[in-house]
């Protein structure tokens, strides 16, 4: 029997559904909406099920307003999410802005209900209590297209075309006032493990900075780095998802 899922904008799963004991919710990063992970919606399988965290202002959500404040994100997020953490056992990643959300979240669970992921993998994010000294959010356009530039994975005709850059920067300038507004609060370490993926030559936060997210778990923590950039993985899902499956004990 496949379990059918809760009816919400915010979660996208594979056309074909799978009665998995555990799932996988995975968070995009700033601008970036649920298609990035569709490649890996496919390794969803009889053990694991890869979900899709889609945020108002994008994709099939475009005519709603992006969030510019991650308070009221995450209480929206946490309302919409809950039903589905009730089928089972769960598990979150997110990559820069959405390592932060997933990190919010995970903590705005554990004040509503108590229940806590299986697992927190995050990537390409500096620790959730080291300010961002550099505010993207504030800076023209052309400030904008460079940083997306120096990332990587946005390719250059994309960059190039200002009517799809007049459609994407307001969605990316919402999201970088989030993750860059964003104040951090003190509360106890979360007991689960956290494992943290970075490119080693990324240009948005150093090795030291995500190693200081072991400060947020009172769990195990591990941090694996890679070569490349901020967005090292983006042409083969492969290269996360293989320590990932392998931290959960699934086959890939």
């Amino acid at each position: 029997m496949v379990v059918s899922h809760p009816s919400t904008p915010w979660v996208i799963s594979a056309p074909k559904r799978f009665d998995a004991p555990l799932r996988l919710f995975c968070f995009p990063p700033a601008g970036a909406g649920a298609f990035l992970f569709r490649p890996w919606l496919t390794y969803s399988s009889s053990e694991i099920e890869i979900l899709a965290i889609q945020l108002p202002g994008r994709e099939h959500r475009l005519k709603e307003p992006c969030f510019t404040q991650l308070d009221p994100l995450i209480k929206s997020l946490a309302k919409a999410i809950i039903p589905h953490l009730e089928l089972g056992k769960f598990t979150f990643f997110g990559h820069s802005l959405g390592a932060l959300i997933a990190f919010e979240l995970t903590r705005e669970l554990r004040r509503q209900c108590s229940v806590l992921p299986e697992h927190l993998f995050m990537c390409g994010r500096r620790a959730a209590h080291i300010p961002i000294e550099n505010h993207l959010c504030s800076q023209p356009d052309s400030s904008l297209i460079e940083a997306l530039r120096e990332y990587g994975g946005t390719p250059e005709g994309v960059l190039q075309n200002s009517d799809l850059m007049e459609l994407f920067l307001p969605i990316f300038r919402s999201d970088l006032t989030v993750n860059e507004q964003y104040q951090y609060q003190l509360e106890p370490p979360l007991d689960l493990p956290i494992s943290m993926f970075g490119g080693m030559n990324d240009t948005v936060a150093t090795p030291e900075q995500f190693e200081q997210w072991n400060q947020h778990t009172s769990g195990k923590f591990k941090l694996n780095l890679f070569e490349g950039g901020h967005m090292f993985f983006k042409d083969d899902p492969e290269l996360l998802l293989k320590p990932i499956f392998e931290q959960l004990n699934c086959r890939l």
